[in-house]
C-alpha cells in the first residue's frame, strides 16, 4: 500500500511540472511574426562512385633464368648477297613471289603477243591450327618466230609443315616438265620435224625433314632431310639422286655458336641413248663439316673445314669468314677462305645451258676462293660493298660447241679443264626505303687464266651486270623491274676457229593494279629493246614479248 501510494504521489508531480513548462513557452512565444519555414541548406542529391575492386596482382618474381638482351633497332637498307643468276633465253619471266607459297586461293591467266597462253593457279590450307599445307601450278608457253624455237614449261610445287609442340615437321614435293627444242641448226640448208630435235626434261622431287622450334634441354638445334630426286631427258639419260643433310648447333649463348654438318648426296646415272648394255656409273659426293660461329661487337668469326669424299677421292675443303667494322669510319672489313663441290649432273647443268648434249660426266667440280672486300652504310638507306676475289677450280666443265664433223645441231657438249684460276672482282649498291622503293644493282668482272686444255674459257661472261628495282605507287599499282647486260664471250667455229660473240641487254618491266580485293591486273613485258641477242651462240632469244592478264583471289 505504502508503494501504490508513493507512485501515485509520483505521478501527480509530473503533471503539475508539465503544465507549469507549457505555459512558460507560450509566454514567451512572438505572436506578431506569422509562423514559417527557415531552410538552412538545400538537399542535392549525389550520386557516390562505388569503390572498385583491385585486379592488379603483386608483380611477378623475375625469371633469373632468362638472360636480358638488349635490342639494336636495325638500318633501314640492307647489304643483299647476289648470286648470278643464267639467262634463259627462251623463259619469259613470270611473277615469282607466287612460285611455291601463298596465303589465299588464286588463279592467274593471261596471254601474249608470241602465242603465249599462262595459267597459274594457288591454294592454301589451315583449317587444321597444327598444319598448313600450300600447292602452286603454272602452265606458260610460246613460239618464236623462227622455226621451232618453241618451248613449254610446267610447274606443280606443294609444301606442308606440321607443328608440334616443340618441332616442325615438313614435306615438299616438285614436278617440272620442261620442253626445249635444239633449233640453232642453219635454217637455210636443214629441216628437222620437233620430235628429233627435242629436249625434254621432266624433274621429280620429294623431301622431308624436321627441326625443333624451342630450345631444348641441351640447346641442340636440328635440321635432319632425306630428299630423293628423279630427273630424265627424254630418250637420253636418268638420274636418280638421294641426299641427307644432318645440320647440328649447339648454341652456348648469343655470341658463340659450334656444329656439325653431315651429308649424303649420291646419285645414279643410266645412259639411255646407246645400244645395250645401258651405261650406268655413280657419282657420289659424302661430306662432314664442323664449324665455330663467333659475334662480338668488335669482330665475327665462322670457322669451319670439311672432309669431303668425291667420287671416293677424299679432299679437305677450308671454310672460315670474317667481318671486322673499322671504329673510325662506318666501313665493315670483310674476308674469307672458303670452299665447295660444284655437283656436275646433268641437272644441274642443263639449268645453266639449257642446249646441252644429253651427257653426264663423272667429274665434279671442287672451287676454293680467297676473297677480301668491304662493306657499308651511307645514311639511311644506301648500302654498297664490293670484293676482290681469287678462284682456283678442279675439274672446271666449259660448255664448248659442238664442232665435230657431222654435227650441224649446234648443241653444246662439255670440256673438262682439270686446273683454272679465275680473278674476279664484285661490286654491289642498293637503295631500299622501307617496302615503298628499292634499287639493287651487282656488277661482277671475271678473268680465267691457267688453261692447258681449252685454248679459251668457252662461253664464259667476263662482265655481267643486273639492276632490279621495285615502286610501290600507291596502294593499288605496283612497278618492278630488271635490266640485265653482259659481255661476250668466246665460242668456237666449225674449223676450230675462236670467236668471239655479241654481248646483250635486257630491259624487263612488270606492273600490278588491284582493282578490287578480289581483282588483280597484270602486265609484264621482256625485252623492251627488241634486240634477239645470244646469250649462247646460235641460240638468238626471243625480241619484244609481252603477257598480260587477270588474277583473281578468292
Amino acid at each position: 500500500m505504502r508503494m501504490k501510494y508513493f507512485q501515485m504521489k509520483f505521478r501527480w508531480i509530473l503533471w503539475v511540472f508539465a503544465i507549469f513548462a507549457n505555459g512558460v513557452l507560450y509566454a514567451q512565444k512572438d505572436t506578431a511574426v506569422k509562423p514559417s519555414v527557415t531552410i538552412i541548406s538545400t538537399y542535392k542529391p549525389v550520386l557516390i562512385s562505388p569503390a572498385k575492386i583491385n585486379l592488379y596482382g603483386s608483380p611477378l618474381p623475375a625469371d633469373t633464368n632468362r638472360e636480358v638482351r638488349t635490342y639494336n633497332i636495325p638500318s633501314q637498307n640492307y647489304v643483299y648477297s647476289y648470286e648470278s643468276v643464267s639467262l634463259n633465253p627462251l623463259k619469259l619471266q613470270t611473277d615469282s613471289n607466287e612460285l611455291f607459297r601463298t596465303l589465299h586461293h588464286f588463279v592467274k591467266v593471261g596471254f601474249g603477243n608470241l602465242k603465249t597462253p599462262y595459267l597459274g593457279a594457288g591454294v592454301f590450307f589451315n583449317k587444321i591450327p597444327s598444319m598448313l599445307v600450300s600447292a602452286n601450278v603454272s602452265s606458260i608457253s610460246s613460239k618464236g618466230s623462227i622455226k621451232n624455237q618453241d618451248y613449254s614449261m610446267f610447274s606443280l610445287k606443294s609444301n606442308g609443315s606440321y607443328f608440334l609442340k616443340n618441332n616442325e615437321a615438313n614435306a615438299n614435293i616438285a614436278y617440272n616438265r620442261n620442253q626445249f627444242y635444239l633449233y640453232g641448226y642453219d635454217h637455210t640448208l636443214y629441216d628437222f620435224n620437233k620430235k628429233d630435235i627435242a629436249h625434254l626434261m621432266n624433274d621429280f622431287s620429294f623431301s622431308l625433314g624436321i627441326r625443333n622450334t624451342n630450345k631444348n634441354l641441351v640447346r641442340l638445334y636440328y635440321h635432319p632431310v632425306i630428299g630423293l630426286n628423279v630427273f630424265s631427258l627424254k630418250d637420253s639419260l636418268i638420274e636418280t639422286t638421294t641426299n641427307l643433310m644432318l645440320p647440328v648447333e649447339y648454341r652456348f649463348n648469343d655470341k658463340f655458336t659450334s656444329g656439325i654438318f653431315a651429308s649424303i648426296d649420291a646419285t645414279s646415272v643410266s645412259i639411255t641413248n646407246q645400244p645395250s648394255p645401258k651405261e650406268k656409273f655413280s657419282n657420289n659426293v659424302s661430306s662432314i663439316k664442323g664449324f665455330v660461329k663467333f659475334k662480338s661487337d668488335y669482330f665475327n668469326v665462322d670457322a669451319g673445314a670439311a672432309a669431303i669424299s668425291n667420287a671416293g677421292h677424299w679432299s679437305f675443303l677450308p671454310d672460315i669468314k670474317g667481318e671486322m667494322p673499322l671504329s673510325s669510319s662506318n666501313v665493315i672489313l670483310v674476308a674469307g677462305w672458303i670452299g665447295k663441290v660444284n655437283k656436275n649432273t646433268y641437272r644441274n647443268l642443263s639449268g645453266i645451258n639449257p642446249y646441252l648434249k644429253g651427257q653426264s660426266v663423272k667429274q665434279n667440280t671442287i672451287e676454293k676462293e680467297m676473297y677480301g672486300g668491304i662493306k657499308s652504310n651511307i645514311g639511311k638507306y644506301i648500302s654498297v660493298s664490293a670484293k676482290a676475289g681469287w678462284e682456283r677450280y678442279k675439274n672446271f666443265q666449259f660448255f664448248l660447241n659442238d664442232t665435230a664433223a657431222g654435227s650441224i645441231l649446234n648443241a653444246y657438249t662439255l670440256s673438262n679443264e682439270e686446273r683454272i684460276n679465275n680473278f674476279s672482282l664484285h661490286g654491289e649498291l642498293s637503295y631500299v626505303k622501307n617496302d615503298k622503293f628499292s634499287l639493287m644493282g651487282e656488277v661482277t668482272f671475271n678473268g680465267y687464266t691457267g688453261m692447258k686444255v681449252n685454248a679459251r674459257a668457252w662461253n664464259t661472261l667476263p662482265m655481267e651486270a643486273r639492276i632490279n628495282f621495285m615502286s610501290q605507287v600507291n596502294k593499288k599499282m605496283k612497278i618492278s623491274g630488271s635490266f640485265y647486260l653482259f659481255a661476250g664471250g668466246h665460242y668456237l667455229q666449225k674449223g676450230n676457229i675462236s670467236k668471239v660473240y655479241e654481248g646483250g641487254s635486257d630491259l624487263s618491266l612488270s606492273a600490278e593494279y588491284k582493282i578490287s580485293k578480289m581483282f588483280v591486273g597484270f602486265l609484264h613485258l621482256n625485252n623492251i629493246f627488241g634486240k634477239s641477242y645470244e646469250r649462247w651462240r646460235y641460240y638468238p632469244v626471243y625480241g619484244f614479248n609481252g603477257l598480260g592478264g587477270l588474277k583473281v583471289n578468292f
